[in-house]
């Protein structure tokens, strides 16, 4: 089975669920791990991690979320952007996540649609086997 979860890093049963999945996760990519992402996300920031498993494989994709609001040119107070944290963010695949991919790509855009991402940055892996396009 397929599924795509997003998973609040402020919540401690969903850290422990990413750390869970990241335990079984090959390659155990450092910049993977919650504390990375908790540990660049402000106090107002949202830290986020977007994650598609199936029975072969995973994808993992660090974010934090920031609301626009707070930036003196922003009038729309629902607007927000997503950046990967600091160093090579992902989105990272583990074992046979090649496959999800495209069905990754899509959650992702609805989940931005739905929230009102209007950006995201985040540096990609520097190989080609860890990329998916979004």
């Amino acid at each position: 089975m397929t599924e795509f979860r997003v998973l609040d890093l402020r919540n401690e049963e969903e850290v422990q669920s990413l750390i869970s999945l990241w335990r079984r996760w090959r390659p155990r990519e450092v910049w993977a791990h919650p504390a990375l992402t908790l540990a660049f996300a402000s106090a107002e920031d949202q830290p986020l991690c977007l994650t598609m498993t199936s029975g072969a494989g995973a994808v993992l994709f660090p974010l934090i979320l920031r609301n626009l609001r707070t930036l003196s040119w922003c009038s729309d107070d629902a607007v927000q952007d997503a950046t990967g944290p600091y160093g090579y963010g992902g989105p990272f695949i583990g074992g046979e996540g090649a496959e999800l991919a495209d069905s990754f790509s899509t959650h992702v855009d609805a989940w931005a649609s739905e929230h009102n991402v209007v950006s995201l940055f985040a540096r990609l892996h520097l190989f080609d086997d860890q990329l998916v396009a979004l």
